[in-house]
């Protein structure tokens, strides 16, 4: 058991250090998070990169306590309460270890306003590691939370890296793409669709998307209805984190974030409110199937009614009279003999 608990530990430690430097170190790569000195009077860019760290350290944590949950949920099927909270305590723990990833390169940054950049970019994380610990804990109650942290991460992902090398491709500076934002202007025309409120879109779609897949696998309707409301809340929150400021890029991005997290609940709501499910869960089945084994056989393989009396089939021997066979021409004589010793025969016989 002791091995089986440090397995939780070790893979939820290293996971979330693992997934959050894989995170920067492609962000960086692709020019998504940027430590140069393009902030210089741009708030704009300098909260956009904020958002980039709050996200990315959120998703550390969710990362590192699925893992972690999974290595002992193989070997001990019946993981409580107790494994949930420490593979959710040592993937923030893992996160943490990894702000220094985000801590060295952040010193030479040159923010728009007068503060230490090193130390806002630490609370940034910090705060990202807190939502992404409260988020494991909802995920691991509820399975359809996971599936749609899944699909908003990776969704969000291929954008940013898809805005990134086509940014790369045109081989002229470009902006760094926002969070969940279609910044690719050299391939897809900014628009009123292609903006913003992209995200607003692809939060219904993926809310009603997940919410229908767990509902046709049986799951519980209080997990279907958080699962549009859980992807769009890492975006949210990380907007939130990293503020709108006074005006400029930020703006629409930050509203639309608050939006597409109605939208999401919206849809899943929508798919977990109405009737029953059309396919219930294995549970389910199981239950239903040993109710009918507890019930017997059907009705046409019933036992016969002891009230009934069998007539016997007749034969040469089908009775006896003090253990000696008599034969069926005697019938009549041994039942007589037979029914001498039954209360009430002696006075109707005196009757007759």
């Amino acid at each position: 058991m002791a091995g089986a608990w440090a397995r939780l530990v070790w893979h939820s430690v290293g996971v979330a250090v693992l997934v959050a430097a894989a995170q920067l170190g492609v962000g960086q790569a692709l020019g998504i998070v940027g430590w140069d000195a393009s902030f210089v009077g741009s708030d704009s860019g300098w909260r956009a990169l904020l958002t980039w760290i709050g996200f990315c350290y959120a998703v550390a944590v969710l990362a590192g306590t699925a893992v972690g949950r999974r290595a002992i949920r193989r070997r001990t099927r019946g993981e409580g309460f107790a494994a949930r909270v420490i593979a959710v305590i040592a993937a923030v723990v893992g996160a943490a270890l990894a702000v220094g990833i985000a801590w060295l390169p952040a010193r030479g940054a040159r923010p728009p306003v007068s503060v230490h950049p090193e130390l806002v970019v630490a609370m940034t994380a910090a705060a990202g590691i807190v939502v992404g610990a409260v988020l494991s804990l909802v995920a691991l109650s509820a399975p359809p939370v996971a599936g749609a942290v899944r699909a908003t991460t990776t969704w969000i992902w291929l954008v940013a890296i898809g805005s990134a090398v086509a940014g790369v491709l045109t081989h002229k500076p470009y902006d760094a793409p926002r969070l969940a934002v279609l910044d690719a202007p050299s391939l897809v025309p900014s628009s009123w669709w292609s903006g913003p409120n992209l995200m607003i879109g692809v939060a219904a779609v993926l809310g009603l998307a997940v919410a229908a897949v767990a509902r046709f696998g049986g799951a519980r309707r209080i997990g279907i209805g958080l699962s549009g409301l859980a992807g769009p809340a890492i975006v949210a929150a990380a907007y939130l984190i990293a503020g709108a400021g006074g005006g400029g890029d930020q703006v629409g991005p930050f509203r639309a974030s608050l939006i597409a997290v109605a939208a999401g609940a919206c849809a899943s709501i929508a798919v977990a409110v109405p009737g029953q499910p059309s396919h219930s869960s294995g549970r389910d089945r199981a239950e239903r199937t040993a109710t009918a084994v507890d019930a017997g056989p059907p009705a046409e393989f019933d036992e016969p009614d002891p009230t009934e009396v069998a007539v016997p089939a007749p034969g040469p021997f089908d009775n006896t009279v003090m253990g000696q066979p008599v034969r069926g021409f005697d019938n009549d004589y041994a039942n007589w003999l037979g029914g001498l010793g039954e209360p009430g025969r002696h006075s109707a016989a005196g009757q007759r």
